[in-house]
């Protein structure tokens, strides 16, 4: 299962097992109607645990805000195609064993995927 966890000012972490990030990034591309649970763990060192996850279908780059608990995904078609395949391309190119690997998702100058006013997220395996 995914856990994610959140500060304002530094953004969203969420990790889980290849498996779990894996059926993230079908849910993605799949544009999931349905809330996506996450387990809700300890925050430390981060301020708040989040409870789900929730697509909303929109136009433009994708948008990453956090409301009550629950991480908002909005975005266009292609930009949910974009995370999904990234994350996608993590999970098949990382390893759990791999300390510390990870996934940014954040905007740039000139990364015209990514509202510039998106909360900057960080997607990692969990660790034992």
């Amino acid at each position: 299962m995914l856990c994610a966890r959140y500060s304002e000012g530094s953004g969203v972490e969420i990790t889980g097992s290849p498996q779990a990030l894996a059926e993230l990034a079908r849910d993605l591309e799949a544009g999931a109607s349905a809330p996506i649970p996450l387990a809700v763990r300890a925050p430390h060192p981060y301020d708040s645990a989040l409870i789900s996850i929730e697509l909303r279908h929109g136009d433009g780059p994708l948008r990453l805000i956090v409301e009550n608990e629950t991480l908002v995904v909005a975005a266009d078609r292609a930009a949910l195609e974009v995370l999904s395949r990234n994350i996608a391309f993590f999970v098949g190119d990382a390893s759990p064993q791999d300390g510390g690997a990870h996934l940014h998702v954040e905007w740039y100058p000139g990364n015209e995927c990514i509202a510039q006013d998106s909360e900057p997220l960080v997607i990692a395996f969990d660790q034992p």
